[in-house]
C-alpha cells in the first residue's frame, strides 16, 4: 500500500467517526431539551403566584410557615435567624463564675482559650466577660485579640489606679499634640 492510499483511508475513517459523533450529540441534545420540557409540563410554575422578587414560601401563609396559633408558639420557644435569645441575669452571673474560675487557674488565658476551656464560644462569653471587668474582679492586659485575662482583679485600688494613670497620660499627650500642630499655622 502506498502512503497516500493509507492517508486516504485514514481520513475517510476520521470522517465517519466524526459525522456519526455529530449525529449522536445532536440526539443528546434533542432528547435533553425533550426531558426539560416535559419536566416543566409536570410540574406547575409557582412563581406566577409570587410577587416579583419574592423568595417561595412568603405569602400570607405559603409552604413551610406554621399557623398563626402555631407562630406564636414557636417563635417564644426559638428565635429565628438573625435574633439573639437574651440570657437572664443569673444565666450571666452563672456564666461569669466560670470564667472567673478559668482565668483565676489559668491566668494570662485569652477569649478564645477561655471558650475553648469552658467549651462554649466567644460571642456567649463577651457579656459575663464585659460585667467582670466592670465589678474590677477580672483585669486585662494587652489590646484586642492579644488582650489577656487575669482573675485576680479583685476590684482592688491598684488596678484602677494604673488605669488612671494611663488615662491622665493620654490627655496630656492629646493636649501637647494639640498645641503644637495649632502653632504651625
Amino acid at each position: 500500500m502506498t502512503t497516500s492510499h493509507l492517508d486516504s483511508e485514514i481520513r475517510a475513517l476520521i470522517d465517519q467517526f466524526t459525522s456519526k459523533f455529530r449525529e449522536l450529540l445532536g440526539l443528546a441534545a434533542l432528547g435533553s431539551v425533550q426531558m426539560a420540557l416535559e419536566a416543566s409540563v409536570e410540574t406547575p410554575v409557582a412563581s406566577a403566584r409570587r410577587g416579583p422578587g419574592r423568595p417561595r414560601g412568603s405569602g400570607k401563609r405559603g409552604r413551610g410557615r406554621p399557623a398563626a396559633s402555631d407562630q406564636a408558639s414557636s417563635e417564644a420557644a426559638k428565635p429565628g435567624p438573625g435574633r439573639r435569645v437574651r440570657r437572664s441575669a443569673a444565666d450571666v452571673e452563672e456564666v461569669a463564675e466560670q470564667v472567673l474560675g478559668y482565668v483565676r487557674a489559668h491566668p494570662g488565658s485569652r477569649l478564645e482559650e477561655i471558650g475553648r476551656g469552658l467549651g462554649t464560644d466567644t460571642a456567649g462569653l463577651k457579656g459575663p466577660v464585659k460585667e467582670l471587668l466592670a465589678t474590677g474582679r477580672v483585669r486585662t492586659e494587652g489590646q484586642k485579640r492579644g488582650t489577656k485575662y487575669f482573675g485576680d482583679g479583685g476590684g482592688g485600688k491598684k488596678a484602677s489606679k494604673a488605669k488612671a494613670g494611663k488615662k491622665a497620660k493620654k490627655a496630656s499627650r492629646r493636649k501637647a499634640g494639640k498645641r503644637s500642630s495649632g502653632t504651625g499655622h
